[in-house]
């Protein structure tokens, strides 16, 4: 799983295993590791109770809580995302995306891409 922080902004992208774990009702866990011992983690996590797409962050790191029949709908789909917001205390929002991963159009070194979904623009676009 990937993660990126833009400002209020949060987008997971996960390989296809990812988005299979989930639809089997699993969280997805990883973590970045510091010289400090310390690390960051972060988790997506299906919920039969969650009526929405639900932020969390604690000293546990990072939790994204989704509502397992949408994540179920999204798994068996064609569908490239989930995009949610959630309020923030101060009346600004902060959004999430989780997204499955593509492919690169192009080769990269030191990339494994082999369980990634196929790119929907393969042979049709280079870059």
């Amino acid at each position: 799983m990937k993660l990126r922080i833009l400002d209020n902004s949060l987008r997971l992208r996960l390989s296809q295993a990812e988005v299979a774990q989930l639809a089997a009702s699993q969280e997805v866990l990883a973590a970045i590791h510091f010289p400090t011992s310390n690390a960051l983690h972060y988790r997506i996590v299906p919920s039969d109770d969650a009526k929405e797409v639900m932020l969390r962050y604690d000293q546990d790191g990072i939790t994204v809580t989704i509502p397992a029949t949408q994540l179920a709908t999204w798994a068996n789909s064609d569908v490239v995302g989930i995009s949610a917001t959630n309020n923030l205390q101060n009346e600004d929002t902060v959004r999430i995306l989780i997204e499955k991963d593509f492919q690169c159009l192009t080769t990269r070194t030191h990339e494994d891409e082999s369980g990634l979904f196929p790119h929907p623009k393969d042979g049709e676009v280079a870059c």
